[in-house]
């Protein structure tokens, strides 16, 4: 799924407001959901937002930083419930891409919405940043002393 978010610095926090575009089939309906959020920094982006409409949708999303002089993409994992009726948690793994302080907005959100993995107007590099197939013994959560 590809999204649009917009950052802007108010009153010396940084807030975000991310919008996804859904039409799973050619002759359905187009739909919007809008989500608003906080981000704050670190050695790492934590971004936390809510879906506006129907506020039942919280999802943190932690990206980091490659540490080279010029950054234009951001990778990390976004994790929240899903908003369907199972309300079951997910992760998955995603990628900022800056697209500069100029943005066609209308033309932006035109190319938001889900794509087909096969699809050949991703770039290879960035489906293999965002592919989220686990082999078995990679399945493991890392453990926090309490």
């Amino acid at each position: 799924m590809r999204t649009l978010i917009t950052v802007e610095l108010r009153e010396g926090k940084v807030f975000y407001q991310r919008v996804e575009r859904l039409q799973e089939h050619a002759d359905d309906r187009v739909s919007h959901n809008k989500y608003y959020g906080l981000v704050m920094l670190t050695d790492r982006l934590f971004m936390v937002d809510y879906e506006s409409v129907n506020r039942n949708e919280l999802t943190q999303t932690i990206l980091f930083p490659c540490y080279k002089s010029h950054i234009t993409r951001l990778s990390g994992l976004k994790m929240g419930v899903a908003d369907n009726i199972e309300r079951m948690p997910c992760a998955a793994r995603v990628v900022y891409e800056y697209l500069g302080r100029s943005v066609d907005i209308r033309k932006a959100l035109k190319l938001c919405g889900l794509y087909d993995p096969s699809d050949q107007r991703i770039e290879a590099s960035l489906k293999s940043a965002i592919d989220n197939s686990v082999a078995n013994h990679e399945w493991h959560l890392r453990g926090m002393a309490i």
